[in-house]
């Protein structure tokens, strides 16, 4: 057999090899979960925007948000803000005796190993520096509620990743505007944010953010969002 043949061969059993152990891999899996309850008995759950929460101790913990219970934006309705928090147990939802510290929606959230650590966000007095842990107890079957130092600066619609045993905190809204702002925190010391140099380009807010950890490098991620200033039309970005 020509070697041009022998390769053209292999080339084709290593495709179709990479094919199948493509197809072996373990993908994404979405499952439809029990809708939120209503945080008052007897009245239909609207759904949340902005809610708050992660994971901890193998319990979803889900909080605050807000919505318009009595009429649409564009129907004249108020947007109401939320402190009720739901924690999901054997495929059900039900109500925490505790709840956050005040009305709450667009902060960021990060689980970590203590619990899930809520930064910012915003309600109808204005954005938040607040940043407090919820941390499921086993023995009490319920939330308690950890007070961390305040951000520097009060931001709305940030972002939080962990790694390597800090918290950062990137962009977001403050009173005004979006902004550079990047700042992280000891999770051992829990003492300060430390400010870091604002990352390069423009100010973003509404965005994601994620970590990537090779052998030899550590990478964070701004990914889409968009910059806006209060009173102005809101730029997307990539």
């Amino acid at each position: 057999m020509k070697l041009s043949k022998i390769l053209a061969s292999l080339t084709v059993i290593l495709l179709f090899t990479s094919w199948l152990m493509g197809q072996e891999a373990s993908q994404v899996k979405m499952t439809n979960l029990t809708d939120l309850p209503s945080a008052v008995a007897g009245e239909s759950s609207l759904g949340y925007a902005g809610m708050l929460g992660g994971v901890h101790n193998d319990i979803v913990i889900a909080g605050g948000g807000a919505n318009f219970p009595v009429g649409l934006p564009w129907e004249g309705g108020d947007k109401e803000w939320y402190s009720s928090i739901y924690l999901l147990e054997n495929g059900n939802w039900r109500l925490s005796a505790t709840i956050l510290p005040m009305p709450l929606a667009y902060g960021a959230s990060v689980s970590t190993d203590d619990g899930v650590l809520i930064i910012g966000g915003d309600n109808k007095d204005g954005v938040s520096k607040k940043v407090f842990m919820l941390s499921y107890d086993k023995s009490k079957s319920d939330l308690d509620l950890i007070a961390y130092p305040d951000l520097p600066e009060p931001l709305s619609y940030t972002a939080a990743v962990i790694s390597d045993g800090f918290v950062y905190v990137a962009g977001g809204m403050n009173t005004e505007k979006s902004t550079n702002s990047f700042y992280r925190i000891n999770l051992k010391e829990k003492k300060v944010w430390e400010k870091l140099t604002d990352f390069p380009g423009e100010p973003r807010a509404v965005h994601s953010m994620a970590v990537q950890e090779t052998s030899n490098s550590r990478n964070i991620f701004l990914i889409g969002g968009r910059n806006q200033s209060n009173g102005a039309i809101s730029r997307p970005l990539p």
